[in-house]
This record gives structure tokens, C-alpha cells and sequence, in this order.
């Protein structure tokens, strides 16, 4: 892993959607480890209800006998408790580095919409069928709800086409999914490129990326970096 001198500075992004499955504990681990890498402090709030992120790091440490220095932090927090997630995320504003929140799916609670009101991007991992298309839909319009009724709202939106096979889709489902990128997604944000279904994705560290998952990845994040945490 590259050794830099952090970037003092206080971002925070928040991975939503309120259709579970999606991909945002794979997004927040990736997008940690990348900026790591860059040389930012990282701090990872895992409120899954899984808590993927934390049992993985907890796995790890436990093996490595917790000898491993230079890791992105994780911290866990219940979902279901609203004000312990509020305590978490109002101390992520004075966090010298970035902040990566992986929320739960429950858009319902006061806590999250301080998080989304509070957060300087929002990243909305997505995939193309009817199910998930229909939630992503009604999770954006919640969030243009909370800008409407929130003038300290004024995150970036990122859309993640995520987990996309290279030859996914007919040709009328491609131009189906093209039409619906251009006439709902791209009205509320920018869309990101496609993150793609690799197998390597499927067995993921939160201490290190692989040499073939570094491949894949390779600039995949470096937009948001620019426009979002060096901006």
C-alpha cells in the first residue's frame, strides 16, 4: 500500500439507496481503499444493518493479529439507533479526512436525513432491473423532497451503475436503460461509469486492493476525487 502524508481537509460522502443488495458496502470499501491509497485519512461508518464492513475488518485484524498500521478507520453503528447514528455523523464535520457513510436501506429516520443534508456528495449504487430501478426512483425523489424542504442540502449526486456484466442486456434493454439514465438519472446528478461484475470484486479486503482488482478499478474514482474531495 503507497505511504503519503494525509490531506487535511473534511469531506463527506454518503452511499443511499433504499433497495438493499445494491452494492454500497462494496462501493464504500472500494472507494476507502482507493483514497487511501491517495494518501487521504479515511474513516468508514458502517451503518448496514450487516455490518459487512465492520465484521470484514474484524476478521481481518483477527487474523493478522492486529499487527496491520495504516488502515482506513471503521467505526459501526447501529441503525436502529437514531441517536447514536446522529452522534456519529455530527462528528464526521470535524474528522480531518474524508468520511465514507454506508447507510442502511430505512430512508425514514432523522439521523439519516442529517447525513444526506450534511454530506458534501451522495453516491446511489443502482443496477437496471425493474426492482431495484422502481426503489432507486422513489429514494430520488426522497432526496430532491429534502432539498426542497433542507437549504443546507446541497450535495453532488453521483449515480453507480453497479455490478454491470460487459455484455449486459438485449439491444432494445440497452436502449431502454440509455433513455432512462438520460431522462430521470441525469436530471438529479451525474451519472458515473458502470462499475463492472468482475470475480475478484467478489472477495474483498478492507485492508488492501489486489493487483487485479487495482487493474479493474483503475482511474474508476478519480472523478469524484476531482470534483468532490480536491474541489
Amino acid at each position: 500500500m503507497t505511504t503519503k502524508t494525509a490531506i487535511r481537509m473534511n469531506k463527506i460522502i454518503v452511499l443511499g439507496n433504499n433497495k438493499g443488495g445494491v452494492g454500497k458496502s462494496t462501493t464504500a470499501m472500494l472507494l476507502a481503499l482507493y483514497l487511501k491509497e491517495k494518501g487521504y485519512n479515511v474513516r468508514v461508518v458502517d451503518g448496514d444493518v450487516q455490518h459487512t464492513i465492520a465484521k470484514a475488518r474484524e476478521d481481518e485484524l483477527a487474523e493478522t493479529k492486529g499487527s496491520i498500521d495504516g488502515l482506513y478507520q471503521v467505526v459501526s453503528t447501529e441503525p436502529s439507533k437514531a441517536d447514536e447514528t446522529l452522534d456519529v455523523i455530527v462528528e464526521a464535520e470535524s474528522f480531518d479526512g474524508v468520511v465514507i457513510y454506508d447507510t442502511p436501506g430505512d430512508i425514514g429516520r432523522a439521523a439519516l436525513d442529517y447525513a444526506f443534508r450534511h454530506a458534501d456528495a451522495v453516491i446511489v449504487p443502482y443496477r437496471y432491473d425493474e426492482n431495484t430501478i422502481n426503489s432507486t426512483i422513489g429514494f430520488c425523489i426522497y432526496l430532491q423532497h429534502l432539498r426542497e424542504d433542507y437549504k443546507d442540502f446541497v450535495a453532488q449526486l453521483y449515480f453507480l451503475p453497479n455490478n454491470m456484466p460487459w455484455n449486459w442486456g438485449t439491444a432494445a434493454e440497452k436502449a431502454i436503460r440509455t433513455e432512462l439514465d438520460r431522462e430521470f438519472f441525469s436530471k438529479y446528478g451525474t451519472i458515473l461509469q458502470p462499475l463492472p461484475m468482475r470475480k475478484c470484486f467478489q472477495n474483498l479486503s478492507t485492508i488492501s486492493l489486489t493487483k487485479e482488482q487495482k487493474t479493474v478499478l483503475g482511474g474508476y474514482f478519480d472523478i469524484l476525487r476531482m470534483n468532490v474531495i480536491d474541489n
